[in-house]
């Protein structure tokens, strides 16, 4: 994929290797289809194929807790450095996320955009 030139663009993610030498950074389209791969495969599991896709997505990156999904997706998170996996960092400056609020924010707004076209 091509350089992250704007960094407003882009996503804040971890690898878990800590050598890693990428950047850290995805492009927000490219997050976006990442992050409902994700969802889409969250769902399949048999614990969480009763939530609602809100649900699926507020579990999605949290590390603790009952509603922690990320131990059933992780072997899709795989970081390009092919030595971890990545995952979003709900702590970055500028990206602090309760519970990836801000990212359903975002896709409701795309949703409605797209449905006025």
């Amino acid at each position: 994929s091509p350089d992250i030139l704007d960094k407003s663009s882009s996503i804040h993610v971890l690898c878990s290797n800590p050598q890693c030498p990428q950047s850290g950074l995805i492009h927000l389209k490219c997050f976006d289809k990442f992050e409902s791969l994700a969802v889409m495969v969250l769902g399949k599991h048999a614990r969480c194929r009763g939530w609602s896709e809100k649900q699926k997505l507020n579990s999605l990156w949290k590390t603790r807790g009952v509603h922690s999904s990320y131990d059933l997706i992780f072997k899709i998170c795989a970081c390009e450095c092919s030595h971890g996996h990545i995952r979003r960092d709900l702590e970055f400056e500028g990206e602090v996320v309760e519970g990836a609020g801000v990212v359903q924010a975002d896709q409701e707004k795309r949703k409605k955009k797209k449905s006025k076209k």
